[in-house]
Formats: structure tokens, sequence, C-alpha cells
């Protein structure tokens, strides 16, 4: 939980380079990790399902991915909306 700690983004916040920098680390790792997980579970799934019409094609793979996403960036600003 280093991510919610406020005196962290204090010292962040003191240069907007490094805030940026940080940032952008942080959102790619999080769509690497995200896709690390959905992709190759989906892949996994489809082979083993029997039936074509119960396999999760690439659209709805890309739907899982992304609400994933949404979901998570939710949480994290409700978390951090209670902790201020």
């Amino acid at each position: 939980m280093d991510a919610l700690d406020i005196e962290k983004w204090r010292f962040i916040s003191q240069s907007p380079g490094k805030s940026v920098g940080i940032s952008s680390v942080l959102l790619g790792l999080i769509l690497f990790g995200r896709a690390a997980f959905v992709f190759p579970l989906s892949f996994l799934s489809n082979l083993l399902q029997k039936s074509p019409h119960v396999k999760i094609d690439m659209k709805q793979q890309v739907t899982i991915w992304w609400s994933g996403l949404m979901r998570g960036a939710v949480s994290i600003v409700l978390a951090y909306n209670q902790m201020k």
C-alpha cells in the first residue's frame, strides 16, 4: 500500500517531472499486469471449452481487460478519498 502513502506523494509533488514519470510507469505496469492475466487465462479457458459458442473471442477479452482496469481505478480513487 505504498502507493497510498501521503508522505511519499508529498515528496513527489515537489518535482512534477518525477510525478509524471512515476505515474507513467505505474500506468504502464497496470496495463501490462492486467493484460498478462486476462489474455493467457482466456486462452486457457478457450482450450478447455468444447463448444465454440462458449469460447471467449478477442473482443470480449479486451472488454474484460478494460472493465477490470476501470473497476480497479475506481476502487483506488474511492479508497484515496476516504483517507483525506
